[in-house]
Parts: structure tokens; C-alpha cells; sequence
């Protein structure tokens, strides 16, 4: 990848365009995965390629909610069953099933 030329100075071969240069300290484009490059453009074409390379993101999509959950819940809590097997049993957490039970003294 490097060899030495004249005064101990190594050269180097860019891996994006193949262009041999000599780096300078304050000059060398790096962003330490990828072995320096000899410019500012080849260092966003290689930047480009990792992001290229990087996998997607996978979106979740929530479940669609069952129909008569909240009246179900509301139901349930005032028979006195725990918010916490509730919150369980319909796989939300119990800040939900709380906010649910709040919802009906709203709806009065």
C-alpha cells in the first residue's frame, strides 16, 4: 500500500481512485475505518460507500388495537382486577392501561 521514496517520505496509493500521493500531516482525509484517501472528494465517495453498505432499519408497525380493548379494561379495573395482569394480558404497559382508565372519567 505505502512504499518509501526519496528523504524517508512514503508514498501511498489512494483506494478510491487508485491515484498515488504523498500525505501530508494537516492534509490527510481519514476517518480511521478506511486507509487515508489523497482528497476531499474521495473522502465523501468513501463515506458514501460505507453508508451504502450499512443495513436498513427495519420499521415496526405497532399491532392494530382490538376492538372493544378499552371498554374491556375499564371493565375489568372497576371488578378489581390488577393493572398490572391487564397490562399483561394485551401486551401494553401499564402507563397505557392507567391512561385508559383516565380516558372514561374524561368521557363523562
Amino acid at each position: 500500500m505505502a512504499h518509501k521514496t526519496y528523504h524517508n517520505i512514503w508514498e501511498m496509493t489512494c483506494p478510491i481512485c487508485g491515484k498515488n500521493f504523498i500525505p501530508a500531516a494537516e492534509h490527510i482525509y481519514d476517518n480511521g475505518e478506511t486507509a487515508p484517501v489523497c482528497s476531499w472528494t474521495c473522502h465523501l465517495e468513501a463515506r458514501r460507500r460505507k453508508e451504502a453498505v450499512k443495513p436498513k432499519q427495519r420499521r415496526f408497525r405497532s399491532k392494530p388495537i382490538p376492538p372493544g380493548r378499552d371498554e374491556d379494561i375499564r371493565k375489568r379495573v372497576s371488578e378489581g382486577e390488577s393493572i398490572v395482569s391487564l397490562a399483561e394480558e394485551y401486551e401494553i404497559s401499564t402507563e397505557r392501561v392507567k391512561q385508559i382508565i383516565r380516558e372514561s372519567t374524561w368521557e363523562k
